[in-house]
């Protein structure tokens, strides 16, 4: 009965007033429930996230810890530092153990590679020293094969002059000249004392005619030897005063062709001695120049010997430089790589995590947007 009167009381729906709405309010009205829908929806702090992506790159830590420290980013540090429990503080410092965790091996691993890096600079600059080095002396060693190519020169012209010489006093023959010289002495002394003395006691036309050579060479005068003809023909009885002085003048002639002779002998024996001396001299300069040719011959082959050991050592420490650039190469690359890392994650996680940890005054509100994810992956 009660519900039947309440319903009497109330119009029936199709009596009641149509109200209709102005054009573009309904879209009006939409928009701003989606505003108002829109300042409800937290806001997530984008330190979080890069405090989050700092903890998972950690790979030293287990995916279970991991988990619960990303689960503790938005419940330790949304809270303000003053305002932090003790449980917050813990996980503010077991996030914060975590991220110098990382920091430190990020650290040592760009301090080894500078450190490898800055050996094998040192040793890349041995290895430079050792190729100028190296340089230096196929420089000198080329200057020694030119030195002692030149001295070897020298001394085989030295040695070509020295036999030359030798040579030419050998084919000297003054020893056959002295000897021919000789030779004419005992000829002449034998033919004044064979035919002379008869001549002068008996006379006689062939003891005359057998001295015709000797006067021939003789200094005789030319009226003595028109007279002698006639005046050799007669006996030493037979002869004149005047036939006298010509036999003593052919005497006296005959004797200083002889002393001539002998004269030139000792003058062809004294040359042939002085030119034995002379020729033994030779021989004994192209001994010495033969061993200085022989040796500068040594030393030029030890000098070319020198050059190649030379040129080989160059080749080889350019070679082990060349072999060292790869490495270092690598190492500098692994040093940019470890350095960009550090520095990423010191100006990135690190920071955001400091901020968060250090600023009193962090605006926190709609942090739950991360908490509520994190905490169901860590409840996982």
């Amino acid at each position: 009965a009660k519900r039947q009167a309440s319903e009497a009381r109330q119009p029936h729906p199709a009596h009641q007033p149509v109200v209709v709405m102005p054009r573009g309010a309904k879209r009006a009205a939409s928009g701003a429930a989606d505003d108002a829908l829109k300042s409800k929806t937290p806001k997530t702090n984008p330190d979080f996230s890069g405090v989050q992506r700092a903890i998972e790159a950690d790979t030293t830590l287990p995916d279970s810890v991991q988990k619960m420290l990303v689960a503790c980013i938005p419940h330790a540090l949304g809270a303000r530092a003053q305002e932090r429990d003790i449980a917050q503080q813990r996980a503010v410092g077991m996030i914060g153990d975590a991220l110098e965790g990382v920091r430190s091996r990020l650290q040592a691993a760009a301090d080894a590679e500078a450190g490898r890096v800055a050996d094998l600079e040192g040793a890349k600059a041995g290895l430079e020293a050792q190729v100028s080095a190296a340089e230096a002396t196929l420089v000198n060693a080329e200057k020694g094969v030119e030195a002692k190519s030149s001295s070897l020169k020298t001394a085989m012209s030295v040695a070509a002059d020295a036999k030359a010489e030798l040579e030419t006093k050998q084919a000297a023959d003054e020893l056959g000249k002295a000897a021919d010289a000789a030779k004419k002495v005992e000829v002449a002394e034998a033919l004044v004392e064979s035919h002379f003395q008869p001549l002068s006691q008996v006379g006689g036309a062939e003891h005359f005619a057998a001295l015709q050579p000797a006067l021939a060479e003789a200094s005789v005068d030319e009226s003595l030897m028109s007279a002698l003809p006639s005046v050799c023909t007669k006996a030493a009885s037979e002869r004149s005063a005047f036939d006298n002085v010509a036999v003593a003048q052919l005497k006296a002639s005959l004797d200083a062709y002889v002393a001539s002779l002998r004269a030139a002998a000792d003058d062809a024996a004294a040359q042939a001695k002085a030119h034995t001396s002379q020729v033994e001299a030779a021989k004994v300069a192209v001994e010495e120049a033969t061993k200085a040719c022989d040796v500068a011959a040594e030393e030029a082959a030890a000098a070319e010997r020198a050059r190649e050991e030379a040129g080989k050592a160059l080749a080889s420490a350019k070679e082990a430089l060349a072999a060292h650039g790869p490495g270092l190469r690598a190492a500098l690359e692994a040093k940019a790589s470890t350095t960009t890392a550090l520095q990423v994650f010191t100006e990135g996680g690190l920071v955001c995590f400091e901020r968060l940890r250090d600023t009193p005054g962090a605006e926190v509100a709609g942090d739950q947007a991360l908490a509520e994810p994190a905490a169901a992956q860590a409840g996982a």
